[in-house]
């Protein structure tokens, strides 16, 4: 990697390092502490005991061995961070070598991009983890290391059962060999953590997990004109997202795009489609963005960042010591504005993808493979 790539990964890391050493964080922690104790006392009963805030332990097998470990620890916030910031440095190298011809400052934006710099270093969650190993398997495929792409894979669902919507994308790649070879290796990581946790209890937490209703997305909308509530729609459009990106995956694997261009596709209409979202979530388009070109991907970042760097701000009352998402509403005019924004960005930036699949190709970010700029 280039100097100022290098830089830029050292000054993110240090200030992600400062935020976690002397911040608790959000009120995520304090779950994850809770969860952190119970897995410590009794193993796989942690998922049958809910949490503070009365939420269930939703997350594989394999954060109960993460958890047991740091469980008890004075700096418990600070480890549960750590994996997330190592992990953004591994995303930003693979990302580089997966878009050969992005330029030395795409890799700095997105290095320095404030949605990892606040959900690395201050919220508490494992997202940028499950990321990083997403984009480690894109990057194992088209070095046709299929079972390392496969076991790569695996680790990111023990991480979260979310990049099930990325298996579309990596099923309907090219070569039954591969796919085989893939799905083998995933299954198998993925078995060796569940299986020995296999109970009701796992099985109905880990894939029936739903997320929060917020103001986001159709649903929200929809549901303030008063056409339609959002209970009724939240059901349709999750399913929405599972055939989507199915639909999506088998077309755009026909028309040309590199496998990193139709995840990038597939969380962007997870973002246009989610009845539920989170902050962390935001973390899931950070690598993919940074297709579309330094302009697009700015606009996401920015407007991303601002309402998470907004929220924190109001859940810590401006501390930014220990942020409670519990402790004010959840909606203001702010977040509202800006909630609606990142919405219709996601929309656009999915629709400037769709319209140039036929130039994003294995090669990466070229002249010609980014639309002419708005």
């Amino acid at each position: 990697m280039k100097r100022p790539v290098v830089i830029a990964i050292a000054l993110a890391t240090t200030v992600k390092l400062l935020i976690a050493w002397f911040t608790i964080g959000t009120s995520d922690i304090t779950t994850w502490r809770a969860f952190a104790n119970n897995a410590a006392l009794c193993g796989h009963c942690v998922y049958a005991l809910p949490g503070p805030y009365g939420d269930p332990f939703n997350h594989p097998p394999f954060l109960v061995l993460f958890l047991k470990l740091i469980a008890g620890t004075a700096l418990f916030p600070f480890w549960l961070r750590l994996p997330s910031i190592l992990a953004d440095i591994g995303t930003v190298f693979f990302v580089s070598r997966l878009l050969p011809n992005a330029s030395k400052w795409h890799m700095v934006l997105l290095a320095l991009n404030p949605i990892s710099l606040l959900i690395s270093g201050f919220h508490g969650n494992t997202d940028p983890v499950m990321i990083f190993f997403v984009v480690t398997s894109i990057y194992a495929i088209t070095k046709d290391r299929s079972e390392l792409a496969g076991l790569s894979f695996g680790m990111a669902l023990n991480i979260k059962i979310v990049p099930v919507l990325f298996a579309p994308c990596f099923v309907f790649h090219p070569g039954i060999r591969r796919r085989l070879a893939f799905i083998v290796a995933a299954v198998a990581i993925v078995s060796m953590f569940f299986l020995p946790y296999i109970s009701k209890e796992v099985v109905a937490n880990v894939l029936g997990y739903q997320g929060l209703f917020v103001n986001w997305g159709l649903a929200h909308y929809l549901d303030l004109s008063g056409r339609m509530p959002l209970y009724f729609l939240a059901a349709p459009l999750r399913y929405a997202i599972i055939v989507g990106s199915i639909v999506l995956s088998f077309w755009l694997s026909r028309s040309g795009p590199s496998l990193f261009a139709i995840c990038a596709a597939t969380v962007l209409l997870f973002y246009v489609l989610t009845p539920s979202m989170a902050m962390q979530y935001f973390v899931w388009g950070v690598p993919f963005v940074i297709l579309l070109g330094p302009l697009r991907a700015s606009l996401y970042y920015g407007f991303a960042g601002a309402l998470i760097a907004l929220q924190y701000d109001r859940w810590s009352n401006g501390t930014w010591y220990f942020a409670d998402s519990h402790s004010v509403p959840p909606v203001t005019a702010q977040t509202e504005f800006l909630g609606f924004a990142i919405w219709a960005l996601c929309a656009f930036l999915l629709y400037s993808l769709l319209r140039s699949r036929h130039t994003l190709q294995v090669t990466g970010l070229t002249s010609e493979a980014v639309p002419p700029q708005a």
